[in-house]
């Protein structure tokens, strides 16, 4: 936990979507395993949009898949302009 500038103990997850929001950022992207509910209810209770499925691909970012890696659900954050 972290202290706000107006004194207000806030989540550090919390502090850096504000910081982001008062830099300008609109969007915030996460990837998570696909069927981590925990994750899943972490994001959603942040106001994350989770994508219907999971995301298939050979590849993850700039790499290639590891043969035990599962498949990831994207999820989407749209902040205040």
């Amino acid at each position: 936990m972290i202290t706000s500038p107006g004194g207000e103990v806030v989540g550090v997850v919390d502090a850096l979507l504000a910081h982001a929001a008062a830099l300008g950022v609109t969007r915030v992207t996460a990837t998570i395993p696909h069927g981590r509910l925990p994750d899943e209810r972490f994001l959603t209770a942040r106001s994350f949009t989770l994508t219907a499925g999971p995301d298939i691909r050979e590849t993850v970012g700039n790499r290639r898949a590891g043969p035990r890696e599962r498949p990831v659900r994207r999820a989407e954050l749209r902040l205040p302009a």
